[in-house]
């Protein structure tokens, strides 16, 4: 997942313009932007969510149910990339998930 960041953020896994196609949201979606509180301006984006923490722009996707949970983020603005995988249920990583970004956002 660390790769394929580092490719996609770097154009050589798409060209420039379908990069920013791919991780500049298109549609908003308030009900998760309630739900995920500590982000700024989500909007969804072919499989990516667009967002900021403190000002700074976070481009991710999440997944998890019962007993699974991973986080990918990417901080385009510091090259950071953020990636857990887990075997906690999707509540339990909540508090962890939100730590490391601030963590990272701060930096």
């Amino acid at each position: 997942m660390l790769r394929y960041a580092g490719a996609l953020q770097g154009s050589r896994l798409l060209n420039e313009e379908f990069t920013r196609t791919v991780m500049t949201g298109k549609v908003t979606d308030d009900q998760e932007a309630q739900a995920l509180h500590w982000h700024q301006r989500d909007g969804y984006a072919y499989g990516l969510v667009d967002s900021a923490i403190d000002g700074k722009p976070l481009v991710w996707h999440n997944g998890g149910a019962s007993g699974r949970r991973s986080q990918f983020d990417m901080f385009p603005a510091h090259g950071w990339t953020i990636v857990i995988l887990s075997n906690y249920d999707p509540m339990l990583l909540l508090p962890l998930v939100e730590k490391a970004e601030k963590l990272v956002a701060q930096s």
